[in-house]
């Protein structure tokens, strides 16, 4: 394999998870070849191993990548929550859920049962919803607050997110299409349950926290 500088490295990484990303939103993964991503990256067959073993690995750093800049876009989403409004605090996981199903990649993997994402989880249900422990800590910090406020059941924080986060896992791995309007609703459901079994009783709305 060619010398590369580092930032030619960075750069040649970043334009393979582009790549590839784009080919496995398109085709998914068992039809993209590592053939297929060097021909678009513009790099030697050779060089592509120089920087992923195999296109499984490639797989899991366009998957890690692509999870990383979700959980951004959901902080933001988050931010700033009122836990006395239980409202707004369904319709913003109802907003996460559809950046979810919106997300093409995503989409796609999560739909495609064979991929290394879903044979992971198939194999240790942990594994998948470990991915998720941004949304946990999220979570916690949420539930702690609500407690602060005597708003919410007591109990571990941390224990009550896991639980939720458990839940919603089982439902996405028994579940039908992501996207498909009958997953998607049950889920918008299971959430709204579950955020109204957080609470004691009914929220004051409106009133900071």
């Amino acid at each position: 394999m060619p010398r590369f500088t580092q930032d030619q490295r960075a750069r040649i990484k970043q334009r393979l998870l582009a790549v590839a990303s784009e080919l496995f939103a398109a085709r998914g993964y068992k039809d993209v070849t590592i053939d297929d991503v060097v021909a678009g990256a513009g790099i030697a067959k050779g060089t592509f191993y120089g920087f992923f073993p195999s296109k499984e690995e490639l797989f899991t750093a366009v998957w890690e990548e692509e999870h990383e800049q979700l959980h951004e876009r959901m902080t933001r989403l988050y931010g700033g929550l009122n836990v006395r409004d239980r409202a707004g605090l369904k319709r913003a996981v109802g907003r996460a859920l559809q950046e979810v199903f919106d997300h093409p990649l995503l989409a796609r993997v999560l739909n495609e049962r064979d991929t290394p994402v879903w044979l992971r989880a198939v194999q240790d249900p942990q594994s998948l919803h470990q991915q998720e422990q941004a949304t946990n800590t999220f979570l916690t910090e949420l539930i702690a607050r609500g407690q602060q406020a005597g708003l919410m059941r007591d109990g571990d924080p941390a224990h009550l997110s896991d639980l939720l986060m458990r839940l919603v896992t089982g439902l996405f791995l028994a579940g039908g299409p992501v996207g498909g309007r009958q997953l998607v609703a049950d889920i918008q459901l299971a959430m709204d349950v579950l955020i109204d079994g957080l609470y004691r009783a009914p929220a004051e709305e409106g009133s900071p926290c």
